[in-house]
């Protein structure tokens, strides 16, 4: 009796732990009021009093209802130390499928409040963007995105197509008011379909079509010439792939392709490369849709951001727009470690047609060492490692009881 006492308390304590570690939260109230009017969101953000714009892409922060502290404490060290005119949440930005989300709706609207809280509360003018993790929700991306709506400085909006949730265009102007770069923003959407062979989605030809439409509205009121700009989508284009090269397993700097790219490996070609690292095969579609092409048609972008792959943070050129990744702010998922961060994006009035940026990391913010879960694996994936061994264990010791009874029965 006693034996049996004792396994019973230790398979409680392991169902416990399992819980404890998955932290799920079924009783969460819904969130604030959202904003039903988008036609009321400025379609324009002006220059700072010394005629720049310092805009931080927030990439990847990926996470659940009760968001990793150490992702909290970069954000809101960044934010700090840069002070930017504009933030960017660069997708991702809750994780659809973390446990205490996958199947509560109001939680997601919590989840949405905390990410975006340290944003909020600067009253900082912010845009959004889809990633694919967000479409993983149970509350749909156009419910997400009228719930960053309700916040007072949120400049996104609902979008102009019906592909997806999250196209706009946003002007920089000027003290007189005139359009001196373009901010565009693309929903890129999740998975493709299985009959297009899966993979991840890409943008469409109505979104392409859209685009192309509105830039040329653009140019004309630019007096004929292509507005500089700028453009923000989670998942890359897959010319990324044109501005690396193929090279021998085990060179340094090699990383494996991803899907249909899987049979090589690649580096970053210096040719091509501007500045950061690529330390994982890109994850672009497998179509290619002509987005890109689309972009040197057009002749406005300067250069593309994106979010996706976590732990890549180069920028890199390819027929004249620059293919820049944001890196990832998140340590609930894969990925850097020290090297985890935000992307700054500066424009000067007095220099259009130009722009600078540069990567922020954790190293250069904070002292605090990380804990050994955060520096590659991530918090959530390390929990759920903890919670399947315990359950793995949970198992083994209900085998061991059933075998030792069956054994006594036989006998």
């Amino acid at each position: 009796m006693k034996r049996r006492g004792r396994f019973r308390v230790s398979a409680l304590v392991l169902a416990v732990l399992i819980v404890i570690l998955l932290s799920s939260d079924c009783f969460a109230e819904e969130g604030s009021a959202m904003r039903e009017n988008e036609n009321a969101v400025p379609d324009t953000v002006c220059f700072n009093s010394e005629g720049k714009l310092k805009i931080m892409v927030i990439s990847d922060f990926q996470d659940g209802l009760y968001p990793v502290s150490t992702t909290l404490k970069l954000v809101n060290a960044a934010l700090d130390a840069e002070k930017p005119d504009l933030v960017v949440l660069g997708g991702d930005n809750i994780f659809g499928y973390a446990p205490t989300l996958h199947f509560n709706k109001a939680n997601c609207l919590k989840a949405i409040e905390k990410m975006a809280a340290p944003v909020v509360e600067r009253g900082i003018p912010f845009c959004v963007i889809m990633g694919n993790h967000d479409a993983d929700a149970p509350l749909s991306t156009y419910e997400q995105m009228q719930k960053f709506m309700s916040f007072p400085t949120c400049l996104a909006r609902i979008g102009e197509t019906a592909s997806g949730v999250g196209n706009y265009e946003i002007s920089v102007v000027d003290k007189d008011g005139k359009a001196v770069f373009g901010l565009w923003f693309l929903d890129s959407g999740n998975l493709a379909p299985k009959e297009e062979g899966g993979g991840y989605a890409y943008v469409t030809d109505e979104q392409i079509a859209w685009y192309e439409m509105r830039s040329a509205e653009l140019q004309e009121q630019n007096g004929g010439s292509p507005l500089p700009s700028l453009l923000f989508q989670h998942i890359p284009v897959p010319e990324i792939y044109n501005v690396l090269k193929v090279v021998p397993k085990g060179s340094p700097g090699a990383f494996k392709g991803y899907r249909s790219h899987s049979s090589n490996y690649y580096a970053a070609d210096e040719t091509a490369l501007i500045s950061g690292v690529y330390r994982e095969g890109p994850c672009p579609p497998d179509i290619n849709n002509g987005q890109f092409e689309s972009w040197v048609k057009m002749g406005n972008i300067m250069a593309a951001f994106f979010g996706h792959d976590h732990v890549n943070d180069a920028a890199a050129s390819w027929r004249g727009i620059d293919l820049v990744y944001n890196g990832s702010v998140g340590f609930s998922s894969y990925c850097s470690g020290y090297d985890n961060g935000v992307r700054i994006i500066e424009l000067d009035e007095a220099k259009p047609g130009s722009y600078s940026t540069r990567m922020v990391y954790y190293k250069d913010l904070l002292d605090e060492k990380l804990p050994f879960q955060q520096l590659h694996f991530g918090e959530l994936a390390f929990r759920a490692s903890l919670a399947g061994c315990a359950l793995l264990l949970l198992i083994l010791g209900l085998t061991v009881r059933g075998f030792v009874l069956i054994r006594r029965l036989l006998h």
